[in-house]
């Protein structure tokens, strides 16, 4: 079971840094920056190492594991349809990466925003099942990396909507 928390631990903290990197990246102010520091190839790099591990976080950590339990509705629990859920949501993320030209940007970048949702779930799934959750130094971690990436997120989200007026507004002039 410890080797569970390992792989939980390590799969949540790459997730949670291929988030913000991405939030970054995303981000005309953090793009610049980012890109500057040679950045840039590691969110694709975090991404699929934070999936792996998470898969095999997933596959490891019961004994009798059954795929169906990567249907949230299937799981036994509520605790582990969070973490399929969020598997869920980083996996069809990841995929959607490699076939972006295929499904179309706009498509592609809503379906990017599920990282945020899969990464919501994979902290509740951890906070739910986790072996250490009830700890002071575990809740303190997801209390800042939840505070850290959903603030992101939020300046993100509040930047593209500026972006979007200003937009909407130079075409109207035009």
């Amino acid at each position: 079971m410890a080797e569970a928390s390992v792989t939980g631990f390590a799969a949540y903290g790459l997730l949670y840094l291929s988030v913000v990197t991405g939030i970054g990246l995303s981000s005309p102010w953090g793009r610049r920056r980012l890109v500057r520091l040679r950045i840039a190839g590691s969110h694709e790099t975090l991404s699929l190492a934070g999936l792996a591990l998470a898969a095999l976080h997933a596959f490891g950590s019961v004994p009798a594991f059954e795929f169906a339990w990567l249907l949230p509705p299937l799981a036994p629990s509520p605790g582990m349809a969070y973490g399929a859920a969020g598997l869920d949501a980083f996996a069809v993320v990841t995929l959607t990466f490699y076939l972006r030209r295929r499904v179309g940007a706009p498509l592609w970048r809503w379906l990017h925003t599920l990282a945020y949702v899969g990464f919501a779930f994979a902290a509740v799934h951890g906070i739910v099942m986790g072996a250490n959750a009830w700890t002071g130094t575990v809740q303190v971690l997801y209390a800042a990396t939840l505070v850290t990436a959903g603030g992101l997120a939020a300046l993100r989200a509040v930047e593209a909507v500026r972006l979007r007026r200003r937009r909407l507004r130079a075409g109207a002039g035009a």
